[in-house]
């Protein structure tokens, strides 16, 4: 769009792991303040579906500490919480990693953030849904939500975002 925001951003990895259980978890999302873990949260997947798969389960756990990172080292911290059970099978991996994953919230965020709105007001059919286009934190069925007004919007041609505005 022809302008840059000189915000600051954390990188993250995710780490996807096929496990051989049936489920890790009863949770959805598992959180961990413990700066001895190296995850930060972990989602199991199969919590969303009506009908999952029996004997393997997905979870994925963000990482941001992506200097310390290593399978290894999140499989064992997992194990160490009495997260991931002793003994279940790791039968596959993944790793996505993101550069831009967390805003970091200096001085100059506010006044960036303040330069990003005014340049994309200049834009008024580009409609702005979730975390890093909102420049908050939200959570997922938030940000669906939002997605649901939007499109119910868009079709009734208002052609404005969930709040009025873009």
């Amino acid at each position: 769009l022809g302008f840059h925001i000189p915000l600051r951003y954390r990188p993250m990895t995710l780490l996807y792991l096929l496990v051989g259980v049936d489920r890790v978890s009863d949770r959805h999302w598992s959180y961990f303040a413990d700066r001895d873990v190296i995850v930060n949260r972990v989602v199991e997947f199969k919590h969303f579906s009506g009908n999952p798969p029996r004997g393997k389960t997905v979870i994925c756990c963000e990482v941001t500490d992506t200097d310390s990172f290593s399978i290894q080292r999140v499989v064992d911290d997992l194990r160490g919480a009495d997260f991931l059970p002793l003994g279940s099978p790791i039968l596959d991996t993944k790793i996505i990693r993101l550069e831009r994953a967390y805003p970091i919230y200096d001085r100059s965020y506010d006044e960036q953030i303040g330069l990003a709105r005014q340049a994309f007001a200049a834009h008024p059919d580009i409609f702005h849904i979730g975390r890093q286009a909102q420049f908050v934190h939200k959570d997922v069925d938030e940000i669906l939500e939002e997605a649901r007004v939007l499109v119910s919007a868009m079709r009734s041609d208002r052609g404005r975002g969930p709040d009025g505005a873009s």
